[in-house]
């Protein structure tokens, strides 16, 4: 090959990797979906680079296979074998004595600061021997799959920081319904003084407690509950909880009728699968008495 054709080769060359950076980069910008990417990536490779065979492996705790086109029943389920390979530098496999080398002629690794990120496995039909690839072919292919793979992680990362922000916005949501659950005064004169103080274990948690004066100005009633589980659920059953508990004294002081009705009221609406120890107590001081409810909350 002459100068001149050389020249003209790698010109050829660099306007395939120039083409194949742009359409990566493009379907990295139009936010296409994860399979939608290594699509993109396979088909790159294969008509820009004209690669026959590929195999890219992702390291995810596991080494799981992401990409594949040209390979004739290869055993891709199971991990690859990395003891013959440069975890640093592009590793030359043809002629290694390992059926799973057999239909590619290179191992590139794809890191991304000290993190190994993939394995990429390739065949050229073109390539015979281990001089006849040039290192700006490793170095183009290695930087289009890093581009590839660290907007991949990019992307999880974007959807997890969305999830985390969403599981914040109803937490606070969650702990200002909470909040409302307390009494804003609790009793505090020359016949009653009460005091309370409450610190979750969660930032929101499925405890209550509270004072409910009563029709008659002797008597009041005060309880306190928790709910199994924490968090939002947690809070919005005890805010039912509330409600019903509330709605219950209007109408009497009986304990045992109101244990009764929240007990089927609260299974109703928690369909089974939660449940609230509760103790409540009705204090009348003028017969200087007290009648309560236990109703599985320890240690009361």
């Amino acid at each position: 090959m002459d100068d001149l054709e050389k020249l003209k080769s790698e010109f050829d060359l660099k306007e395939l990797q120039l083409q194949a950076l742009l359409e990566v980069t493009q379907a990295i910008n139009e936010n296409l979906p994860e399979k939608s990417l290594y699509k993109i990536f396979e088909f790159t490779l294969r008509v820009n680079l004209r690669f026959s065979g590929l195999a890219l492996f992702v390291n995810e705790y596991n080494w799981n296979l992401k990409s594949s086109f040209g390979i004739k029943n290869p055993d891709l389920e199971s991990e690859p074998p990395i003891h013959h390979v440069n975890l640093v530098a592009p590793t030359f496999v043809n002629g290694v004595e390992n059926p799973f080398f057999d239909q590619f002629n290179w191992v590139i690794p794809v890191r991304h600061k000290e993190n190994l990120l993939a394995l990429l496995y390739i065949r050229d039909s073109t390539i015979a021997g281990e001089g006849d690839v040039s290192e700006g072919v490793f170095s183009f292919t290695q930087t289009l799959a890093n581009l590839l793979l660290v907007a991949i992680e990019n992307k999880k990362l974007a959807r997890k920081e969305l999830k985390r922000q969403a599981m914040k916005r109803e937490l606070e949501i969650a702990r200002d319904v909470q909040h409302y659950l307390f009494p804003d005064e609790l009793r505090h004169d020359d016949k009653v003084i009460m005091n309370a103080f409450y610190l979750p274990h969660q930032n929101v948690g499925g405890d209550y407690y509270d004072y409910i004066p009563t029709v008659n100005d002797h008597q009041f009633i005060f309880c306190i509950a928790d709910v199994s589980g924490k968090g939002v659920p947690a809070a919005l059953l005890m805010s039912n909880f509330q409600a019903a508990l509330r709605t219950l004294v209007r109408r009497t002081t009986d304990l045992e009728e109101i244990v009764n009705d929240l007990n089927l009221h609260i299974f109703q609406s928690a369909n089974g699968q939660n449940f609230i120890t509760f103790f409540i107590g009705l204090v009348d001081l003028e017969k200087d008495n007290l009648v309560y409810v236990n109703c599985g909350h320890n240690p009361l």
